[in-house]
């Protein structure tokens, strides 16, 4: 998926992210790029409350990844990759294992790019986003 829309407030990019959820389902893989710092998590925050209801919602950059329930079948799963250097370490995290019951939401998603899914891609400037 591939559109361009400028928000000139957190206030206008978070009401469309809340839009936004209403759409992903299981499956759905959805990469944020942009420079350290630029909302990548903030992002991803909006995404993960607005569909899990979850109040508490931790970076993953220690963990790695975070876990939520969307229902009894769904998880979304939350990874920040910064520290990720190879596709061994990719493949014991375990991140696209039973990938139709997840909804993948993925900071510093560069070293997936040898990876053939179909993604919706948010690139994020300071001063503009574009997704």
């Amino acid at each position: 998926m591939v559109v361009k829309k400028n928000f000139k407030t957190k206030k206008s990019s978070k009401q469309f992210l809340e839009i936004f959820s209403d759409f992903l389902n299981k499956g759905h893989i959805i990469y944020f790029n942009g420079e350290l710092g630029v909302g990548k998590t903030y992002y991803a925050k909006i995404i993960i409350k607005k569909l899990s209801g979850s109040t508490i919602i931790p970076s993953p950059t220690f963990n790695i990844i975070n876990i939520y329930n969307l229902d009894s079948y769904t998880e979304i799963w939350h990874c920040d990759l910064y520290r990720i250097k190879t596709m061994e370490e990719i493949n014991e995290l375990g991140i696209f294992d039973n990938i139709q019951n997840k909804i993948i939401l993925v900071e510093w998603p560069n070293i997936l790019l040898n990876y053939n899914f179909e993604v919706i891609n948010f690139n994020i400037y300071f001063g503009k986003n574009i997704y």
